[in-house]
């Protein structure tokens, strides 16, 4: 064959780069090759070997000096000479599991499923200090009539030197954990979801979820995986729980050895005698619902939270600016500790204080109603604070208002706004228009639909942008009022914007 040679590790090697063994993987190739006159398989990994030491690839180290039943076993791996690549070199196996699904063979297969379940589990289980992370059908190959884990800790090795987007670029979209597309850690229960997915492959003849990368990713993430008629309910129970959202959710490795080792893969598809056993599946749907809908929840969570931090940034150089500017006028300026500055009668600030309106350590004993009247709002307020201005004497008037980083239309195009309040009907306070703090009533009340005892005073004005300079001389000119003493209350209210 026409064939390349590598070194690794003083020791030679042949592959022949025109002769892959099986479809290229998220990390490397595989192509047929020769050590020490037997044929071999020789992975070459697609990852920039930059950034990697020479003994990287201890992960791979620790599988040559164990004694392996249901592991592929590596002959050499590491950096070869005088080239930048990184090999791992591996008998050559007689298949692999994906080209026996790709058969076609639509009748299940109990012995199978049995063997290559147990042999993927006693893989993890004799090197249980490593997480695969890419366990798929690709990767479980015969060797020696066994089914074995093939490139097991190698995407870990790669972990180690590699960004997570190269990470999450390379998973396995059919087999990939909610874990995974969240660029969360890898845990051994990630191996055990993928190997849930490869049951639910041997049984049904596909995995539980199907389409391009992005619906993929949507349906790990957020749907039910579909039920499995071809085996009894509890192991159709069983697989459903090994792929929960939740890791901490799923069965442990030695749960799954022990279940699997005395599962009855042709018992009786129901239990007619278990009056319970009619409504068990739907139980079961309902609590998978249920994690579907808490991880939902966190995904919107942690996405409102970046949002929230980046408007944050932006915030803090939209109040530096404005601060600034009343000290550049006088050496009189004063400037304190908090979020202030003083000038002569006059006082300006900003709350320190920025609430996150989705931070559960915000909620109160008003948290139930709070949550019906965001729903109602027009709005989708992410985050508030408040700007004053007035006198230094306590007790004298301030002219205060709300800052929101807010989304008032339905695009999601979150940006700071002010926006101030007042009490009609009679109710007139001294101080308006005023600020009001995120978690009371009154505020969601205002921005809702319909009458209320609080109202706006003014805005939404957006403030950052290309507003910010008029956001600035707005609170300038307020703060100058409040200098010569002249800061009073509006004649009328609601102002125009």
């Amino acid at each position: 064959m026409s064939s390349k040679q590598i070194i690794i590790e003083n020791i030679p090697c042949t592959y022949d780069d025109k002769i892959p063994l099986g479809d290229p993987g998220g990390f490397g190739e595989v192509f047929l090759g020769e050590l020490d006159g037997q044929q071999v398989a020789v992975k070459r990994l697609k990852t920039n070997a930059a950034g990697f030491e020479q003994r990287e690839l201890n992960i791979a180290e620790k599988l040559r000096n164990r004694k392996l039943m249901h592991v592929v076993p590596v002959y050499l791996a590491g950096k070869a000479h005088h080239d930048d690549r990184y090999y791992i070199v591996m008998p050559r196996c007689s298949m692999s599991l994906r080209e026996v699904l790709k058969k076609g063979n639509a009748q299940f297969d109990e012995k199978l499923t049995r063997d290559v379940i147990l042999a993927v589990l006693n893989g993890l289980e004799e090197i249980n200090d490593i997480t695969h992370r890419d366990i798929k059908p690709d990767n479980i190959l015969q060797h020696d009539g066994i089914w074995k884990l093939a490139d097991f800790g190698i995407s870990k090795a790669l972990a180690e030197a590699t960004s997570v987007m190269t990470l999450r670029s390379a998973l396995t979209p059919a087999y990939a954990a909610p874990e995974q597309w969240q660029n969360k850690r890898a845990l051994q229960a990630t191996d055990i979801y993928a190997l849930g997915c490869i049951c639910h492959e041997l049984i049904s003849g596909a995995p539980p979820f199907s389409g391009v990368r992005d619906e993929l990713e949507q349906r790990h993430l957020f749907e039910i995986p579909p039920p499995l008629a071809a085996v009894p309910q509890n192991i159709a129970a069983f697989i459903n729980q090994m792929l929960r959202k939740e890791p901490t959710s799923r069965p442990t490795l030695s749960r799954c050895i022990d279940f699997f080792s005395h599962a009855n893969f042709q018992g009786p598809l129901l239990h007619a005698s278990n009056p319970l056993a009619a409504i068990a599946q739907s139980i079961e749907t309902d609590a998978a619902r249920a994690e579907v809908e808490k991880t939902a929840q966190e995904v919107k969570y942690r996405g409102r939270r970046v949002i929230y931090e980046d408007g944050l940034r932006e915030l803090r150089v939209i109040q530096k600016k404005l601060l600034s500017s009343v000290e550049e006028v006088s050496e009189c300026v004063r400037r304190t500790e908090n979020l202030e500055v003083i000038f002569g009668k006059s006082v300006l600030g900003f709350s320190g204080t920025v609430s996150f309106v989705d931070d559960p350590v915000l909620a109160t004993q008003n948290a139930e109603l709070i949550h019906e009247l965001k729903k109602a709002s027009r709005w989708d307020v992410l985050a508030m604070t408040s700007i004053a201005v007035g006198y230094v004497t306590p007790d004298s008037y301030s002219f205060s208002a709300n800052l929101i980083l807010a989304s008032l239309n339905s695009d999601e195009n979150y940006r700071w706004y002010e926006i101030s309040f007042f009490a009609p009907f009679g109710n007139r306070q001294w101080h308006e228009p005023f600020a009001l703090t995120i978690y009371t009533a009154d505020f969601w009340h205002a921005i809702s639909p319909g009458m209320h005892s609080v109202q706006i005073a003014y805005g939404p004005l957006a403030i950052d942008g290309e507003e910010q300079e008029s956001f600035g001389q707005r609170w300038l000119t307020r703060m100058a009022a409040a200098a010569k003493g002249e800061l009073r209350a509006p004649s009328y209210l609601p102002l125009k914007d």
